[in-house]
C-alpha cells in the first residue's frame, strides 16, 4: 500500500481523536480526586493533558503505519507499543 500525504493526516487525526477522547474520558473519572483549587498545578496539566496525548499518539500511529506499511487498525495497535 502506497502512502499519500492524505493517508498520513488520516492515520494521524484517528489516533489523535482517539487518545484524546480516551484522555478525556479518564480526567472526568478522576474528576473529584484533582483537588479543589482552581490554581492547582494539577489542574492546568490536566488542561493540556488531551492535547499532548493525542498529538503523541496520533504522530506515533502515523509514524508507524508508514514506516511498516500498516492498515488503520494494525497501527493502532502497534501505536500503543515501543
Amino acid at each position: 500500500m502506497k502512502f499519500k500525504a492524505s493517508l498520513t493526516v488520516l492515520y494521524f487525526v484517528t489516533g489523535f481523536l482517539l487518545a484524546a477522547v480516551l484522555t478525556m474520558v479518564l480526567l472526568v473519572l478522576l474528576r473529584p480526586y484533582l483537588g479543589a483549587e482552581e490554581s492547582s498545578l494539577i489542574r492546568r496539566l490536566a488542561m493540556y493533558a488531551p492535547l499532548i496525548s493525542g498529538v503523541l499518539y496520533g504522530l506515533r500511529v502515523s509514524y508507524v503505519g508508514m514506516a511498516e506499511d500498516l492498515k488503520l487498525g494494525t497501527a493502532l495497535k502497534r501505536g500503543l507499543f515501543l
